[in-house]
């Protein structure tokens, strides 16, 4: 997914503890979750659908969807962190009263 070791790689928190060889991940929780990649692809893709130009929390996006809130707002992260197709209006850690917005192409 990325080079990028100082944070999970699928909840795109702060690696503080790295549970696995495989994968940069932070919990068993994760570990298990970042198998799935049919999974994560549909959440990422349902993030990336609601979201738009303008900017939301991410709060506000996550009520409009039925994902797990753990797993939706990890796709935020990967999608800021990672695959840069998100921006977040603050430099801090991404939470559930973040404003985020599409990147503008």
């Amino acid at each position: 997914m990325t080079d990028n070791n100082s944070r999970c790689n699928y909840c795109g928190r702060i690696l503080y503890k790295q549970v696995s060889e495989k994968y940069f991940v932070c919990s068993q929780k994760c570990k298990t979750l970042i198998k799935n990649i049919t999974y994560i692809d549909t959440v990422d893709s349902i993030v990336l659908s609601i979201n738009s130009t303008n900017w939301n929390t991410v709060d506000e996006l996550y009520k409009k969807v039925e994902v797990n809130k753990f797993d939706f707002i990890s796709s935020v992260r990967r999608l800021i962190y990672f695959k840069g197709l998100l921006v977040a209006k603050e430099k801090k850690e991404i939470n559930q009263k973040s404003l985020i917005s599409k990147v503008k192409r």
